[in-house]
């Protein structure tokens, strides 16, 4: 697995800690087969210790918005690490960072890619696809195929990584 970053990416000094809480709500994300809209991956076993699990091609950390529909699937979980401030265009993306809860979810393809990692399969897989932004911007080409299920994208809200423009 591999984190690419922007190069104006920031994040908080406790991302180790915050990290360790994300990886258990993506297992248990793309790891459960009895909700509707998850499938899980089989091929997890109790002696995969790999953090994030396997069943996914992109971790969204980094991002300036996504659309929350409210039949996505999600993983609620808390985190105390949350700035006081957060401004998102998503109502449910503000309620749960005023309750100090983060929520891992499927994503349909958030927009700007200041974070994110990708898997050996899922980065074969990226280059085997036609068309690698030569027509769109590279985040909105990444998110296309999340929304068109060719990448199975799981994105974390609020994000654990922004832009930082210096005084």
């Amino acid at each position: 697995t591999t984190l690419i970053l922007e190069d104006d990416a920031d994040w908080d000094i406790e991302i180790k800690k915050q990290t360790s809480l994300l990886a258990p709500a993506i297992r248990k994300l793309t790891n459960v087969t009895d909700q509707p809209g998850i499938t899980g991956n089989d091929t997890i076993t109790d002696d995969d210790d790999t953090p994030y699990g396997t069943d996914w091609d992109v971790l969204w950390l980094g991002h300036c918005g996504n659309n929350v529909w409210e039949n996505m699937p999600y993983v609620l979980y808390p985190d105390t690490t949350i700035p006081p401030i957060i401004t998102s265009f998503e109502e449910k993306v503000q309620a749960t960072a005023d309750t100090k809860q983060r929520y891992a979810y499927l994503s349909d393809g958030p927009i700007c890619s200041w974070a994110y990692a990708v898997n050996r399969h899922s980065a074969r897989k990226m280059l085997d696809m036609p068309s690698h932004g030569t027509y769109m911007a590279y985040d909105v080409w990444l998110g296309a195929q999340c929304k068109d299920g060719k990448l199975k994208c799981v994105a974390v809200n609020p994000e654990l990584f922004h832009t930082h423009d210096p005084p």
